[in-house]
């Protein structure tokens, strides 16, 4: 049985609505996260408050913009946790997987402390696109 080390409970605000999220309520399995984001563009913030823009390519290949340089990095996916391995940023790492609603997930560390949200784009800016 898989252990899952999580805060009792985290507050994320939805701009002046609070919502109670735990990490445990809501997480995604990895087939779940595949199908959500394997082929689509995703947008999220970098620890230094940069916001990371990136396709996730279905061979786990990530490419995008991060402070207007083009990022060439790695995603997959490991005991039901979203990984990156972004060299030109320090958010390398698996994060947990929770669905908040339509196209936005939280991303969580295995304690349930939350990373940073991700939202995929309704518009998926594809290989042709990004060109």
């Amino acid at each position: 049985m898989k252990k899952h080390w999580v805060l009792p409970s985290i507050i994320v605000a939805f701009g002046l609505n609070a919502v109670v999220v735990h990490a445990d309520d809501g997480a995604l399995i990895e087939q779940q996260i595949r199908d959500i984001i394997s082929g689509q563009t995703g947008e999220f913030v970098a620890r230094d408050g940069s916001v990371v823009t990136a396709y996730f390519e279905s061979d786990g290949t990530l490419k995008g913009d991060y402070k207007k340089k083009d990022i060439d990095a790695r995603w997959w996916i490991a005991e039901d946790q979203l990984c990156f391995d972004l060299p030109q940023t320090a958010d390398d790492g698996c994060w947990t997987v929770v669905h908040r609603h339509g196209l936005h997930l939280q991303l969580y560390t295995y304690i349930g402390r939350p990373v940073t949200a991700l939202k995929i784009r309704q518009k998926n800016l594809g290989k042709n696109e990004r060109e």
